[in-house]
């Protein structure tokens, strides 16, 4: 139980900085970025995460959210992000092992997605959306921001 708690309580520190990175650079609310005075904690993005964390559990208490589909996505999420690394891995390192170790991680990829059927197929649909919708976030922004008028405007 312990552990549990533990576990629960990184999850909730990993995801509140990471909603507040998110904030911060524009892709979510920008009051999920503010930090607290005192301790220089995003607070609120702790709270989102907290409130997000208390509604799964509601959920899936009340049997309306399947706990094992969650962490099927959720485990099927890290094996995408494992995915996403060595593409990274390929595009930014320059050895003669870069095909080799990007090909048979791309392999094992492909081979594991096959094999776990519709729920690892899931996290990756659930990773196409994300993608798309941050790039329509961000196409947005440069769009918005791009028709503001500037200082030089205003004076002149």
């Amino acid at each position: 139980i312990v552990a549990i708690c533990a576990n629960l309580a990184a999850s909730v520190l990993a995801v509140s900085r990471l909603t507040f990175g998110l904030a911060r650079s524009g892709f979510l609310p920008s009051i999920l970025a503010k930090v607290d005075s005192g301790n220089s904690n995003p607070k609120n993005a702790v709270y989102g995460a907290g409130i997000i964390l208390i509604v799964i559990t509601a959920l899936t208490s009340t049997h309306t959210l399947e706990l094992h589909k969650l962490f099927s996505l959720s485990g099927g999420t890290y094996f995408v992000l494992y995915a996403v690394g060595a593409v990274c891995l390929f595009k930014l390192w320059s050895s003669k092992w870069r095909w080799p170790i990007f090909l048979s991680s791309l392999f094992s990829v492909g081979v594991v997605t096959v094999i776990s059927g519709w729920e690892l197929i899931q996290s990756w649909l659930v990773f196409i959306a994300v993608i798309a919708l941050c790039s329509v976030v961000s196409l947005w922004k440069k769009d918005v921001f791009r028709n503001e008028p500037t200082l030089e405007d205003a004076l002149g």
